[in-house]
């Protein structure tokens, strides 16, 4: 497991790039128990299936120790689209998904915050970003 894992809102993987933990100048959320796997598993969990092939994020290189991903367009905007009478439900579903098990209470405040961060990103005509370190 990563020693930080942050959402974060970038304009494009050029910017991304310059994102560090330290300086907090973009908009973002500490997730530390966060990795690529769970938000594959929460992508798969939006549309009620398995974890494959398309849900990967997109890997963006790096000159550095840490890991940059890009969460795609079809993932961004199902958590963008996520109404709350279904929040709820993908929370239980994302929470119970293979290697994750969290407590529902747990998980449905991680996508909240996750959807909350799309949202901004949206309205700034922006992507949201995985960094690992």
């Amino acid at each position: 497991m990563p020693e930080f894992s942050d959402i974060f809102i970038a304009k494009n993987p050029e910017d991304a790039v310059n994102y560090n933990v330290l300086e907090q100048s973009y908009p973002h959320i500490a997730l530390n128990d966060v990795t690529d796997y769970e938000l594959s598993a929460l992508w798969a969990s939006l549309s009620n299936s398995r974890v494959k092939e398309i849900h990967e994020l997109e890997f963006i290189e790096l000159d550095s120790d840490a890991i940059l991903y890009r969460l795609p367009e079809a993932f961004f905007k199902a958590i963008v689209a996520l109404e709350d009478t279904d929040l709820r439900s993908v929370a239980a579903i994302w929470a119970e998904h293979d290697e994750i098990h969290w407590r529902l209470p747990h998980a449905q405040q991680k996508l909240e915050e996750i959807r909350a961060l799309a949202k901004q990103a949206q309205q700034e005509n922006k992507e949201l970003y995985l960094m690992l370190a």
